[in-house]
């Protein structure tokens, strides 16, 4: 769960998955109203293709980061899912097959925030290391990193400005529950 200003009006957003295990990636946007906060959801992904304007749907979205991927200045969203992470029955759809997904922030007048999908790392392999081991070469928007398979990873890339803060309101709630919600802070202004 990350706290960011998504539509560039000054003030934090929420952005979360909704089911770890389950469907839901979506942005709670901060609408300041009556002395509190009223978060109203914007769901860009769920459980069905239709849900996203792109067709894009996956399960497994307890992992997710922010970074600026494309370098354009805005944070975009980095979801992924294992093949069969929880066993065979430990999430919605153990057999699909491993995703890694960059969610692209697009700020527009028309549609005014819109997340648009790109799939994946492209996989180069470098088959004259010599070395003995196997070697990848991957591409995220443009940028090339070498990798040895077998125990190394990529590292998150350092952010001049890192998103932080925690949502408030309901830790426990249903999806429905979390349609829209208002928090009325409890301490006085300073």
């Amino acid at each position: 769960m990350y706290a960011y200003d998504v539509d560039g009006d000054g003030d934090n957003d929420v952005i979360t998955s909704l089911a770890a295990h389950g469907y839901g990636l979506c942005w709670y946007e901060n609408q300041p109203k009556d002395g509190g906060i009223t978060f109203v959801a914007h769901t860009f992904m769920n459980a069905k293709p239709e849900e996203n304007r792109y067709g894009v749907k996956f399960s497994q979205l307890h992992a997710i980061d922010l970074a600026d991927i494309n370098r354009d200045g805005l944070l975009d969203i980095v979801p992924g899912k294992r093949f069969w992470a929880h066993g065979p029955r430990g999430d919605a759809e153990p057999n699909a097959p491993a995703v890694l997904y960059w969610f692209e922030l697009r700020r527009t007048k028309k549609r005014g925030v819109d997340w648009v999908p790109h799939l994946n790392l492209q996989r180069l392999r470098d088959r004259h290391a010599g070395d003995g081991h196997r070697h990848e070469r991957r591409r995220l928007a443009g940028h090339r990193r070498r990798q040895q398979k077998g125990g190394v990873r990529p590292h998150p890339v350092a952010q001049k400005s890192q998103p932080q803060g925690v949502a408030p309101g309901p830790t426990q709630a249903t999806q429905s529950q979390l349609t829209n919600f208002t928090h009325k802070p409890n301490f006085a202004p300073l």
